[in-house]
C-alpha cells in the first residue's frame, strides 16, 4: 500500500492575526523600610523627617514598576496588560532564612537600621547614602556570602496567604521589588508543580505562578530577570532546556526548531544569526555584550513577520539602541540609553504573539508560556491502537498533561492538538478524523513538543 504524509494544522488561516489581550494580574511587594533614626525634614519634608531607604539613596521607589508595566506592555505590542491588584509597601528590612551578624554584635534574621546605615552613610552628609558604596563595603560582601539566596520566601506566602489567593485566581504573579539586599531569586515558581526557573522551586498547593524580584538601584536588571524567565519557559516547550549549542554547519542550523532559530547569534551560527539571548545579542561574543560594534548578518527583522523568518539577512549591529527614537523598536517616551534594558526589551519585542501552532504544537504566541506559567509535559492515551470503520469518525480518547498537573481530555483531535498522519486510510476535514479506506494508518499528536503515536486499524462498514 502506498504511504502518504500528511500535515495538518488548524491554524493555518489565522497567521496575520494576533493573539487574546492578555491581563497579567500583579501582587506586588515593595521593601522600602523608614529610617527613624535619621530626622532631616528639609531633605525629606515626609514621614516627619524621617527617609524611605528609597530617598536616602536618592532613588525613585514608583519608577521601577512603571518602567517595567510599560516596557511589557511594549515588548508585547500592547497585548500583556499588567494590573496591579494588590500593592503592599513594607516598612521593613526583608527576612531571611539564615541569621545575618549586625554590627551590635548581636544576629538577626533581618538588617537592622544601624547595620544598614553604618555600611551606606555618605562621608559628607550623615543624612543621606550611597547605594554604591554600600554594595561594595566589605560588611555587606560578607552578608552577601552567607544570605545570598536566602530570602524568606516561606514567611511571606504564609503571612499574605498567597496560597490561598492563588487558588481562587486573584492573581496570576508576584513582583517583590525595593532596597538592596534582597538576596532573593530573579525568577522562581511556587505551586503544586513547581520546577526550576532561574530559581528553587517551592511546593504549595496552589497552581503554579511566578515571584519575580528586582531593585530600586539597577534600572537594566529589571526587564533582563525577567528575561531569564522567558528563556526558561519557552525552551521547556520546545524541550531545550539546558542544551548547549557549539558552532554549527548551515545543515545542523536547518534542523533548529524555530526557538532555537530565534536564540542563536553568530558564533555558533555563522552568517544565520536570529536575534541572539538574554546574554549574547545576535553578534554578541561575550556575556552582556549589549554594545559590540561587530557587523554580521543576521535574520532579526524577519521575526516580526513569523512565521516567515526567511528573507536576506541584514548586515548590522546595535539595532537596539543606534535606531531613532521614532522607529518602531526604540520609541519610548522615557527611553534612556542603557543597552542592556534597551536589548532586552528589543528581544522581547521580536518574540512571536500571533495565533497559530509549529508542526510540533508549539504556539506561535510565546507570551502565553510566560504568562500562564505553563506548558505541556506529556500525552497519554488509554491504548494507542484505535480501530474504526470507513465513513465513520475516529475516537481518540488521549489526556494532554501540562506542567502545572492540569489534564486536559480529548475523545476526538482537538484544535491545537497538531497532527501528523502516514498512510491514506483516514481523512482529516474540518476538524474531523474519518475513516476512508480499509488498512492501517500511524497517527502522531503532538503538543509542546510532547507527542503520542496512535496506529488506527480501518476496516469495511458492512
Amino acid at each position: 500500500m502506498k504511504k502518504i504524509l500528511i500535515f495538518i494544522s488548524f491554524i493555518s488561516l489565522c497567521f496575520s492575526f494576533e493573539y487574546n489581550k492578555k491581563n497579567l494580574n500583579v501582587i506586588a511587594f515593595q521593601f522600602n523600610p523608614i529610617l527613624k533614626s535619621i530626622t532631616n525634614k528639609k531633605l525629606y519634608p515626609n514621614n516627619n523627617g524621617h527617609p524611605y531607604v528609597s530617598e536616602y539613596f536618592s532613588q525613585d521607589k514608583e519608577y521601577p514598576v512603571n518602567e517595567l508595566i510599560m516596557d511589557l506592555n511594549y515588548a508585547s505590542h500592547g497585548n500583556v496588560k499588567v494590573n496591579i491588584v494588590k500593592h503592599y509597601l513594607l516598612d521593613e528590612f526583608p527576612k531571611y532564612k539564615v541569621k545575618i551578624p549586625l554590627i551590635n554584635g548581636k544576629s538577626d534574621y533581618r538588617y537592622d537600621e544601624e547595620t544598614y546605615i553604618y555600611m551606606s552613610k555618605s562621608d559628607t552628609d550623615p543624612d543621606t547614602g550611597i547605594w554604591y558604596d554600600m554594595v561594595f563595603h566589605p560588611k555587606f560582601k560578607e552578608f552577601e556570602k552567607i544570605a545570598e539566596f536566602q530570602f524568606d520566601y516561606d514567611y511571606y506566602i504564609k503571612k499574605y496567604d498567597l496560597e490561598k489567593l492563588r487558588n481562587e485566581t486573584f492573581f496570576d504573579m508576584v513582583w517583590v521589588y525595593g532596597i538592596d539586599p534582597l538576596f532573593t531569586f530573579e525568577t522562581m515558581v511556587v505551586g503544586k508543580s513547581a520546577f526550576w526557573l532561574n530559581g528553587s522551586p517551592l511546593n504549595y498547593n496552589c497552581k503554579n505562578f511566578i515571584i519575580f524580584a528586582f531593585g530600586f538601584a539597577r534600572r537594566d536588571s529589571s526587564l533582563h530577570g525577567m528575561g531569564h524567565s522567558f528563556e526558561q519557559l519557552i525552551s521547556y516547550a520546545f524541550n531545550t532546556f539546558n542544551k548547549q549549542y557549539n558552532v554549527m554547519t548551515q545543515e545542523q542550523y536547518e534542523l533548529l526548531n524555530d526557538w532555537e532559530k530565534f536564540i542563536v547569534n553568530d558564533t555558533v551560527a555563522k552568517g544565520n544569526a536570529g536575534v541572539g539571548n538574554i546574554h549574547f545579542p545576535f553578534n554578541g561574543v561575550k556575556d552582556y555584550d549589549y554594545t559590540n560594534e561587530q557587523m554580521v548578518y543576521s535574520n532579526w527583522e524577519y521575526w516580526a513577520n513569523y512565521p516567515n523568518i526567511k528573507g536576506k539577512k541584514k548586515y548590522n549591529s546595535e539595532v537596539w539602541t543606534k535606531l531613532s527614537d521614532d522607529d518602531y523598536i526604540a520609541k519610548d517616551p522615557l527611553q534612556e540609553k542603557d543597552a542592556d534594558r534597551l536589548y532586552v526589551r528589543f528581544w522581547m519585542s521580536m518574540m512571536p504573539h500571533i495565533n497559530g501552532f509549529t508542526k510540533k504544537g508549539q504556539l506561535y504566541n510565546w507570551w502565553d508560556y510566560i504568562t500562564n506559567c505553563d506548558y505541556v509535559e506529556k500525552i497519554q492515551a488509554d491504548s494507542n491502537v484505535v480501530s474504526g470503520k470507513i465513513g465513520e469518525e475516529i475516537a481518540l480518547n488521549y489526556r494532554i498533561l501540562f506542567a502545572s498537573l492540569d489534564e486536559e481530555f480529548n475523545k476526538y483531535v482537538k484544535p491545537g492538538n497538531n497532527v501528523q498522519i502516514d498512510g491514506n486510510c483516514v481523512s482529516f476535514k474540518n476538524g474531523k478524523l474519518t475513516g476512508t479506506k480499509k488498512g492501517t494508518c500511524h497517527l502522531t499528536i503532538y503538543r509542546d513538543g510532547a507527542s503520542q503515536n496512535f496506529t488506527i486499524l480501518i476496516g469495511e462498514n458492512k
